[in-house]
Protein backbone atom coordinates (compact mmCIF):
# COMPACT_ATOMS: atom_id res chain seq x y z
CA UNK A 1 0.00 0.00 0.00
CA UNK A 2 1.47 3.36 -1.05
CA UNK A 3 1.24 5.74 1.93
CA UNK A 4 2.99 8.69 0.32
CA UNK A 5 4.63 9.57 -2.96
CA UNK A 6 6.36 12.63 -4.32
CA UNK A 7 9.31 13.30 -6.60
CA UNK A 8 11.77 12.18 -3.88
CA UNK A 9 10.13 9.44 -1.83
CA UNK A 10 7.66 6.66 -2.14
CA UNK A 11 6.53 5.03 1.09
CA UNK A 12 5.31 1.50 0.47
CA UNK A 13 3.75 -0.21 3.50
CA UNK A 14 3.22 -3.96 3.80
CA UNK A 15 0.47 -4.28 6.38
CA UNK A 16 0.88 -8.03 6.88
CA UNK A 17 4.53 -7.73 7.95
CA UNK A 18 4.32 -4.16 9.33
CA UNK A 19 7.31 -3.13 7.17
CA UNK A 20 7.57 0.31 5.62
CA UNK A 21 9.80 0.25 2.54
CA UNK A 22 11.54 3.44 1.43
CA UNK A 23 13.76 3.74 -1.60
CA UNK A 24 16.18 6.41 -0.39
CA UNK A 25 16.35 9.43 -2.71
CA UNK A 26 19.38 10.89 -4.40
CA UNK A 27 20.56 13.78 -2.28
CA UNK A 28 21.52 16.70 -4.49
CA UNK A 29 21.78 20.46 -4.15
CA UNK A 30 18.72 20.73 -6.41
CA UNK A 31 16.40 18.74 -4.13
CA UNK A 32 17.77 19.76 -0.74
CA UNK A 33 14.89 22.17 -0.09
CA UNK A 34 12.34 19.38 -0.59
CA UNK A 35 14.07 16.86 1.66
CA UNK A 36 12.59 18.29 4.84
CA UNK A 37 9.07 17.90 3.41
CA UNK A 38 9.81 14.32 2.34
CA UNK A 39 11.40 13.38 5.67
CA UNK A 40 8.45 14.92 7.55
CA UNK A 41 6.10 12.79 5.46
CA UNK A 42 8.15 9.70 6.31
CA UNK A 43 8.13 10.46 10.03
CA UNK A 44 4.41 11.30 9.97
CA UNK A 45 3.66 7.95 8.30
CA UNK A 46 5.72 6.05 10.86
CA UNK A 47 3.85 7.75 13.68
CA UNK A 48 0.37 7.67 12.13
CA UNK A 49 0.52 3.98 11.17
CA UNK A 50 2.52 3.07 14.29
CA UNK A 51 5.11 1.36 12.12
CA UNK A 52 7.61 -0.82 13.93
CA UNK A 53 9.86 -1.91 11.04
CA UNK A 54 11.51 0.37 8.50
CA UNK A 55 13.49 -0.75 5.46
CA UNK A 56 15.57 1.96 3.79
CA UNK A 57 17.00 0.94 0.44
CA UNK A 58 19.96 3.21 -0.26
CA UNK A 59 21.66 0.76 -2.62
CA UNK A 60 21.23 2.91 -5.71
CA UNK A 61 20.95 6.40 -4.28
CA UNK A 62 23.71 8.96 -4.46
CA UNK A 63 24.84 11.75 -2.16
CA UNK A 64 25.98 14.88 -3.94
CA UNK A 65 25.72 17.41 -1.14
CA UNK A 66 28.51 18.78 1.05
CA UNK A 67 29.43 17.11 4.33
CA UNK A 68 28.31 20.18 6.32
CA UNK A 69 24.79 19.68 4.92
CA UNK A 70 24.69 15.87 4.84
CA UNK A 71 25.79 15.13 8.40
CA UNK A 72 23.20 17.36 10.14
CA UNK A 73 20.52 15.93 7.84
CA UNK A 74 21.35 12.34 8.83
CA UNK A 75 21.69 13.12 12.54
CA UNK A 76 18.43 15.08 12.59
CA UNK A 77 16.53 12.30 10.83
CA UNK A 78 17.86 9.62 13.21
CA UNK A 79 17.17 11.81 16.23
CA UNK A 80 13.59 12.45 15.10
CA UNK A 81 12.97 8.71 14.80
CA UNK A 82 13.30 8.52 18.60
CA UNK A 83 9.86 10.15 18.83
CA UNK A 84 8.32 7.10 17.11
CA UNK A 85 7.66 3.55 18.30
CA UNK A 86 10.02 2.12 15.69
CA UNK A 87 11.44 -1.24 16.74
CA UNK A 88 13.85 -2.06 13.90
CA UNK A 89 15.41 -0.19 11.01
CA UNK A 90 17.22 -2.04 8.23
CA UNK A 91 19.27 -0.34 5.54
CA UNK A 92 20.38 -1.81 2.24
CA UNK A 93 23.86 -0.38 1.75
CA UNK A 94 25.29 1.13 -1.41
CA UNK A 95 28.37 -0.04 -3.26
CA UNK A 96 30.02 3.35 -2.71
CA UNK A 97 32.72 2.53 -0.16
CA UNK A 98 33.46 6.20 0.60
CA UNK A 99 29.81 6.87 1.41
CA UNK A 100 29.52 3.73 3.52
CA UNK A 101 32.69 4.58 5.47
CA UNK A 102 31.24 8.01 6.20
CA UNK A 103 27.96 6.47 7.37
CA UNK A 104 29.83 3.99 9.58
CA UNK A 105 31.57 6.94 11.19
CA UNK A 106 28.19 8.63 11.73
CA UNK A 107 26.80 5.39 13.15
CA UNK A 108 29.61 5.18 15.72
CA UNK A 109 29.07 8.80 16.74
CA UNK A 110 25.30 8.32 17.07
CA UNK A 111 25.76 5.15 19.13
CA UNK A 112 28.17 6.95 21.46
CA UNK A 113 25.46 9.61 21.93
CA UNK A 114 22.72 6.95 22.48
CA UNK A 115 20.69 8.27 19.57
CA UNK A 116 19.13 4.91 18.65
CA UNK A 117 16.02 3.80 20.51
CA UNK A 118 15.57 0.87 18.12
CA UNK A 119 17.64 -1.90 16.57
CA UNK A 120 19.52 -1.19 13.36
CA UNK A 121 20.99 -3.47 10.73
CA UNK A 122 22.82 -3.02 7.45
CA UNK A 123 22.52 -5.51 4.61
CA UNK A 124 23.73 -6.03 1.07
CA UNK A 125 20.31 -7.03 -0.29
CA UNK A 126 16.67 -6.19 0.24
CA UNK A 127 15.88 -9.88 0.84
CA UNK A 128 18.40 -10.08 3.71
CA UNK A 129 17.04 -6.89 5.24
CA UNK A 130 13.44 -8.12 5.03
CA UNK A 131 14.35 -11.47 6.58
CA UNK A 132 15.97 -9.68 9.53
CA UNK A 133 13.04 -7.32 9.95
CA UNK A 134 10.55 -10.18 9.93
CA UNK A 135 12.55 -12.38 12.35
Amino acid sequence: MILYQDSLLQLDYDVSSDVLYVHWPNLTEANITYLDIAFNALLDAIKHYDIKKLLIDSSTSSVEIPEEVYRPLVFSFINRLKSTRLYRMARVISENSFREARLQNYDQQMRSENMFSYETGEFISKDQALAWLKA
